[in-house]
Order: structure tokens, then sequence, then C-alpha cells
């Protein structure tokens, strides 16, 4: 895969978890996600309905029609997202209460860390999924402006992303 194929994924990435974030809704989240975070439109606040995505349509002018189709889309892929980031802490949560920290169980670890690749394989295909519907919503124009969006938004940060893990880092 080329270095422009895996920025244009990181870019379709960064919409799908801004988005469904914001279908989240407040008050679904676990506790503290999201708060306190330092990154700009990550996790709930001034950011807009939509997140990371609400900043970038306001900025890709949008019609009405494409609005509701991503919206559409991404309230389609919102259960099975939430469902799985929900596997994803319980499973988590499970082995940290089965396995004391200062105890190391090599055989545990393995095993925790195959169950979650597992979660987060299917993480992935559904979020790459959901970023391809909304991509496909836009046309070539406002995808191109996208790019742009994320190229200073990377400059900004210094080429980094923005916190870590999947939540965060997936800006624009």
């Amino acid at each position: 895969m080329t270095k422009r194929h895996l920025i244009f994924l990181a870019v379709a990435a960064m919409l799908v978890a801004g988005g469904t974030h914001a279908v989240a809704g407040a008050g679904k989240e676990r506790a503290g996600v999201g708060a306190g975070r330092e990154c700009p439109g990550v996790g709930p606040g001034p950011a807009g309905g939509f997140g990371l995505l609400g900043q970038a349509l306001r900025h890709l002018d949008l019609s009405q029609q494409q609005r509701d189709a991503i919206r559409a889309i991404l309230e389609a892929e919102q259960p099975k997202i939430l469902e799985l980031r929900q596997q994803l802490w319980d499973n988590r949560d499970r082995f940290r209460a089965e396995n004391p920290p200062t105890q190391f169980n090599e055989a545990a670890v393995r095993a925790h860390a195959e169950a979650q690749a597992k979660i987060r394989t299917e993480l992935a295909v559904v979020m790459a999924r959901t970023r391809a519907q909304a991509l496909a919503v836009l046309t070539p124009e406002q995808q191109a402006k996208l790019g742009e969006l994320r190229s200073r938004r990377a400059q900004r940060w210094g080429g980094r992303g923005c916190g870590k893990g999947m939540g965060g880092g997936w800006g624009l």
C-alpha cells in the first residue's frame, strides 16, 4: 500500500471516529473516556455534534443531502462500533481483575492480547467500511479539500496525531 493510500485511509478513519463518537451522544460514553482531553474535537465538547467530522463538514460545504447520507451511514454502523468498543473495555477490565499487576502470567497475557486483537480487527473492518461509505458521499473536490485540512492539522501537531490509541490520533 502506498503512502498516499495510507494517508487517505487515515483521513477517512478520522471522519468515522469523529462521527461515531458524535452519533453515540452524550452520556453514552464510558466513564473517563473523552474527559479532560487536550485534543480539540476529540471527545465531548465544543467540537460540535459530529466531533472531528463536524469540524470537517463546516469546511466542506456539504449539501443537506450529503449530510443526511453521512449521518445515516454513521447511525447504521454505530451499534456495531459501540458494541466492539465495549467488548474491548470489558475484556481489558476482566483481564485486569483476574491478573494482578504484581504477578506475571505469560499465557494469560498472550490470550488477552489475542482476544483484543480479534476484536480490534473486527472494529477496524467496521470502521473501514463506514469510512469508505462516508467518503463515497463526498465529491472529488470535497475529498481534496479534506486532504488539505488533514495536511494543515498534521503540520499544526508536528506530524503527530492527537492523543494515543484508537480514539485519539484520528483527527483531521
